[in-house]
């Protein structure tokens, strides 16, 4: 999946989590930081859906 329609995905996603008034929070730089130390480097999806 190219990186624009994966972005879409996430936006609607997040679009009809917010719907149902829930809260949608991603990782810091940290966490993602500390994901990475702990397993090895994430692939850039993964990074862009954590973040």
């Amino acid at each position: 999946m190219e990186q624009r329609a994966f972005l879409i995905e996430i936006k609607k996603l997040i679009a009809s989590i917010t719907s149902k008034n829930m809260t949608v929070k991603g990782c810091s730089t940290e966490d993602i930081l500390y994901l990475e130390e702990n397993y090895g480097e994430l692939p850039k999806s993964y990074k862009l859906f954590l973040s």
